[in-house]
């Protein structure tokens, strides 16, 4: 960590061996891809962000009833982050709405309630 903060500006390379897992070492792989039959140099980017990121939360004046089932929602949270929006009717499965990039600190989406159900439940999950 301490390597990857003094060199934040440019690349640093990470590396390992795999020595007691298997004496064939023709089977290993570390961040490898499974499904290739030549190995090959693979990528960890790592990013910086300046403040902790809070996350994304619904702003409780929404949603916002726009007629003809048509709802306006506002979520805040850090700027430059990117939310996903998913909604539920059971809290069992979750359905993706919508991707929402906070430019600011909040953005405004709108949802066409197109469904049959009377109700549906709105969380979102801040992308990395």
């Amino acid at each position: 960590m301490a390597a990857a903060l003094a060199d934040s500006g440019g690349p640093i390379a990470l590396g390992g061996a795999l020595t007691t897992l298997n004496p064939i070492p023709t089977v290993q792989f570390l961040f490898g891809n499974s499904t290739a039959s030549v190995a090959r140099d693979a990528q960890l980017w790592l990013g910086f962000l300046k403040a902790p990121a809070s996350p994304p939360s619904f702003v409780s004046t929404t949603p916002t009833s726009l007629g003809n089932n048509l709802f306006s929602f506002t979520v805040s949270g850090t700027a430059g982050t990117t939310s996903e929006i998913q909604g539920t009717f059971d809290f069992q499965r979750w359905d993706y709405i919508t991707d929402l990039k906070l430019t600011g600190t909040s953005a405004t989406f709108t949802y066409t309630n197109n469904t049959v159900m009377p109700y549906r439940y709105f969380r979102a999950e801040q992308l990395q």
